[in-house]
């Protein structure tokens, strides 16, 4: 009876001692300007260092070592795919051998406004899994929210 209680505290312990969903955060910048956002500092154009990035795929690193599930990195905003392609590829580098191995899968929840052929082509390469935010009917959205111009730098479609 004992060996059957501690193989099911072992099995807990993996399962949900380490934690199974990251939410990060690459950008508090969004494109859009919803009135009845949360994000207090969506209109600040703070993005993630690559360095945060390193520290935190080392960090997972450790926590999948021991044969525990994978890891979901959620990206999330801000806008994350206002950082644009080559930003955000930037951030997803240090985690490459660690997604390829099966022990981190990624995630973006987006408002989907800058999709283009050219994130479709990363999203895929990352095989990053897509949650799109939708607020309703165009005609409530229009009516509550305004789109914020894009940097000079932000993201296109080749």
């Amino acid at each position: 009876m004992r060996t059957r209680v501690s193989g099911w505290r072992a099995r807990y312990d993996q399962w949900f001692m380490v934690p199974q969903t990251v939410v990060v955060q690459p950008t508090t910048w969004c494109n859009l300007d919803c009135h009845y956002c949360y994000l207090p500092s969506r209109k600040l154009r703070y993005h993630m260092r690559p360095d945060v990035a390193d520290a935190l795929a080392m960090s997972v690193a450790q926590l999948t070592a021991s044969g525990s599930p994978p890891i979901g990195i959620v990206w999330h905003g801000g806008e994350p795919l206002a950082l644009g392609p080559q930003k955000f590829r930037a951030l997803l580098a240090p985690f490459e051998d660690l997604r390829r191995a099966g022990r981190v899968h990624h995630y973006v929840q987006t408002n989907a406004t800058l999709i283009t052929g050219t994130w479709c082509e990363l999203l895929t390469a990352y095989d990053i899994r897509v949650g799109v935010s939708i607020d309703g009917p165009a005609v409530l959205r229009t009516a509550s929210s305004t789109t914020a111009p894009l940097p000079e730098s932000g993201p296109s479609d080749p």
